[in-house]
């Protein structure tokens, strides 16, 4: 089978019972409860090649941009362990599979993070996958797998686009050099943290906040890789690591994340 029916064998693998529960608005995480406004991403899964190179992104969710149920749900707060596995089991079940055979990426890079949505999204994965295609029988998915792949440089160390900078307004380019100059010195010792420090269209005038460990770079070349994020705003954080991977040449890369924060400015596909 050239494409694997992750739906169909989703649901073959649930009990009616666990099926039934879905259908209940106080069970099924987009039908009721705290989940009510997350909708379900449902938009053709699309991508480009780049130096020949196949590249997708994919959000398993749109989330409402609210920052308290982004909080309770970024770190486990007020949710249940089993709500969490609910909603991440019923988004990977519901991606586009003819697109995507999410069992043949072999290598997966897991960025620094704080959030436990990155490790419950890798966790799920591994429930999901193994066996699903396959008329019953077991599929072992056994990707190399990379924890803090991707380490974020202090904002003394930022690498900022001067070109880009420059060839914008005058007022804009005061406006951008005032910020890296408080960033330097007020935050020159922290790690590069962009929410609540640089606004979403200034983030286009960073080139470098984060750099790939050395230990991955030998392990990516003609691999199929896959990138995990817990919540996408305009794309900035995804777009620097889809950028550090892509010249050891993997054979494609697949930036997959929980939630897309609605409202938001994403980069188009022609960004990719």
């Amino acid at each position: 089978m050239k494409y694997i029916k992750l739906f169909e064998w989703f649901l073959k693998t649930r009990s009616p019972e666990e099926i039934i529960q879905w259908n209940k608005p106080m069970n099924n995480p987009l039908k009721g409860g705290r989940f009510k406004d997350i909708k379900i991403n449902d938009k053709r899964l699309t991508g480009r090649d780049r130096d020949g190179v196949k590249m997708m992104s994919r959000e398993l969710y749109e989330f409402p941009n609210d920052p308290e149920l982004l909080n309770d749900v970024k770190y486990a707060k007020n949710i249940s362990n089993k709500d969490l596995t609910t909603l991440l089991e019923f988004g990977i079940s519901h991606m586009p599979n003819r697109t995507v055979d999410l069992g043949n990426y072999n290598v997966l890079l897991i960025p620094e993070t704080g959030s436990n949505i990155v490790f419950k999204l890798m966790e799920t994965l591994f429930d999901v996958i193994p066996g699903y295609g396959q008329g019953g029988n077991k599929k072992e998915w056994r990707p190399q797998i990379y924890q803090n792949a991707f380490k974020k440089r202090k904002w003394k160390d930022v690498e900022w686009n001067m070109d880009l900078i420059n060839r914008t307004s005058e007022a804009t380019r005061n406006d951008v050099l005032k910020l890296i100059e408080k960033l330097k010195t007020k935050k020159g010792e922290e790690y590069a943290k962009l929410s609540d420090n640089v606004i979403p269209r200034y983030r286009k005038f960073i080139k470098t906040f984060m750099d790939i460990r050395p230990a991955v770079e030998a392990d990516l070349s003609g691999k199929n890789v896959m990138i995990l994020d817990d919540f996408v705003t305009d794309g900035t954080t995804r777009k620097q690591m889809r950028n550090l991977v892509l010249p050891y040449k993997p054979r494609s890369i697949l930036n997959l994340a929980l939630f897309y924060i609605r409202g938001q400015k994403q980069e188009s596909d022609s960004d990719l």
